[in-house]
């Protein structure tokens, strides 16, 4: 099972550069990616929304919190 933690990894890897790097493209300060590396906290909605922004969409909101933002098929299905 892919955890929250790996994603962030993923999402950083995506984006390429440090910790400092990505917490600033987030918009969010590199202790709270040190954090969500951790497994201490997850990201909140709002970071869950940019992160989707900086991967382009390699990584979404519903991967990271699916508790939050649901199930991707089932909101594909009712955008439409």
């Amino acid at each position: 099972m892919v955890t929250t933690e790996d994603l962030v990894k993923k999402s950083m890897d995506i984006h390429g550069g440090t910790q400092a790097e990505f917490a600033q493209a987030c918009r969010i300060s590199q202790g709270l990616v040190s954090q969500f590396l951790s497994g201490a906290k997850q990201p909140g909605w709002r970071t869950c929304q940019q992160i989707e922004r900086v991967t382009d969409g390699k990584v979404t909101r519903y991967q990271l919190r699916s508790d939050i933002f649901g199930n991707e098929n089932l909101a594909e299905n009712t955008e439409r």
